[in-house]
């Protein structure tokens, strides 16, 4: 909390007056951050937008804000055993207001029933959090790598990884509507 104190430019007795602990600290940003993400996606998501560019977006925005990432990397595994189950009910719920708002939002524009669409949310958000990580390893000087080395690397870039995967998801659940 004291870190997050000076970052905030706010008194860590401050926080603790709105957050019991650093966990629900933290869910509460989780949240914002979320919803802050699907309002960008929401806004940039418009009709008439074709899939790849759709998918370009998501991707964007899920990188945009690194904070994002690793909150939603923690949430499940730490965050949410350590609040008060009544605050997590209640970010839950906003949780869920912003999964409706988007899926109904994306049903329109992508022209996919509403129940391929959440499966589509679902499956994205999974497959950017895995893609992800592959940025995470260390850099690495490509210049004197072998050629099939580097290859191999950008196989597996969060980008190309990503890319490859949400294209065949999305042509996937077309195809069953």
């Amino acid at each position: 909390m004291e870190v997050l104190s000076r970052e905030l430019e706010v008194a860590r007795g401050t926080l603790y007056r709105y957050f019991s602990t650093r966990e629900e600290l933290l869910l509460d940003l989780y949240q914002r951050r979320q919803q802050q993400f699907v309002d960008a996606l929401i806004e940039a998501a418009g009709a008439g937008i074709s899939d790849e560019h759709f998918l370009r977006s998501w991707y964007d925005l899920s990188l945009a804000d690194p904070t994002l990432i690793a909150l939603r990397l923690r949430l499940t595994s730490v965050i949410e055993h350590n609040v008060d189950q009544q605050v997590l009910v209640e970010t839950k719920r906003a949780m869920s207001d912003d999964f409706e708002r988007l899926s109904a939002h994306l049903s329109g524009v992508l022209a996919l029933p509403r129940p391929q669409v959440e499966q589509l949310v679902i499956a994205l958000l999974a497959l950017v959090l895995g893609a992800a990580q592959a940025d995470a390893a260390p850099e690495i000087d490509i210049s004197a790598l072998p050629a099939e080395a580097v290859r191999i690397m950008g196989c597996f870039a969060s980008e190309t990884v990503f890319s490859s995967n949400a294209q065949l998801i999305l042509s996937g659940l077309r195809q069953q509507s």
